[in-house]
Order: C-alpha cells, then sequence, then structure tokens
C-alpha cells in the first residue's frame, strides 16, 4: 500500500467473526462436492451400523475412534501450519487491497471452518472414546455418534483437500506477481 494512500475501509468487529465470515463467503461455501460425497459415504455406512448389533458398532467405536482421534489432531495442526504459511505468500502491498475488496476474508475464512471441523471431530472421537470406557449403553448412542463422526471425518477430510487445492491455487498465483 502507498504511504500517502489514505485508508479508507474500516475493518468491523461482524467481520472478524465465524458468522461474519460465513456471511461474506457465503452460505454455499458449506454445500459444496465435499458435504455430497461425505453425506453418501455416511448414508452408506450409517446403513451397514444400524443392520448390524450393537457389538460390532461397539468394537468399531472402540477400534477406531482412538486412531480417528490421533489423525484429527494431526491435521488439526497440519491446517494451523497450513494457514500460516498461506498467509507469508501474501505480499504485504496486496494484503489492504484484498482486504478492501473482502477477497482475504473468502480466502482466509476456509481455514477456520476446516480447523472448527477438527477441533469438533476431536471431541466427538473423545466424547466416544469415554462413551466405550465408561460402558454407557444409551440407546442408539454409539451408533448415532460414530456415524456423526464419520460423517464429520469424511467432510474434513475433503474439505482439507480441496483447501489444499486453494493453497495451491494462491501459490502458483503468487509466483505470476512481480512486486518488490
Amino acid at each position: 500500500m502507498d504511504s500517502n494512500k489514505k485508508v479508507s475501509y474500516k475493518l468491523g468487529y461482524e467481520e472478524t467473526t465465524f458468522i461474519g465470515l460465513l456471511k461474506i463467503s457465503g452460505f454455499k461455501s458449506i454445500f459444496n462436492f465435499s458435504m455430497l460425497y461425505s453425506l453418501l459415504l455416511t448414508a452408506a455406512l450409517g446403513t451397514l451400523i444400524f443392520q448390524k448389533n450393537y457389538l460390532f458398532v461397539y468394537k468399531l467405536a472402540e477400534n477406531l475412534s482412538p486412531i480417528l482421534l490421533g489423525a484429527a489432531a494431526t491435521i488439526f495442526g497440519i491446517v494451523l501450519a497450513a494457514l500460516a504459511v498461506s498467509i507469508s505468500l501474501f505480499h504485504p502491498s496486496v494484503l489492504y487491497s484484498l482486504l478492501e475488496v473482502k477477497l482475504l476474508h473468502k480466502y482466509l475464512f476456509p481455514f477456520w471452518k476446516a480447523v472448527s471441523m477438527w477441533g469438533i471431530n476431536i471431541l466427538l472421537n473423545l466424547l466416544l472414546i469415554i462413551i466405550v470406557i465408561a460402558e454407557l449403553k444409551l440407546k442408539y448412542s454409539i451408533e448415532v455418534l460414530f456415524t456423526l463422526n464419520f460423517f464429520l471425518f469424511t467432510y474434513s477430510t475433503l474439505y482439507t483437500v480441496r483447501l489444499t487445492g486453494e493453497i495451491i491455487r494462491l501459490t502458483l498465483q503468487r509466483a505470476q506477481l512481480k512486486l518488490q
């Protein structure tokens, strides 16, 4: 940004909240192919789970929840690192312009969404592990939680792959800029 240029855009609090960024990015950012594929895979798994007996689902949750917890926690950290790297790709002279036209908002929101989904996934896995260890036998609790967890894990994974594409696109676009 030119030091003589008067700053006319003022960032409001609403634009810095999750809901505010969601409004700017558009609700279509939630409903995409990642969501569709995740719903289809979850419907298939849900059909299988609800046809099996309780012991099958219990064993599935007992064996997979710790693995999914570790994977979710690892990917949570990787997404945060990717955010840091991608922010460093922005040239300081371009940041204000992106902020002014709200492109920066639209670029950063997917990271917040991905980290939120992975965080919720971590909590769901912890809850499943606690239910299994405590041997709580609430009607359909493990079936519903495991199915929800599978959906969120699948959606988060596919969404993170999509986010990787955004980072690659930004890197290629940044390489085209000839900035001092």
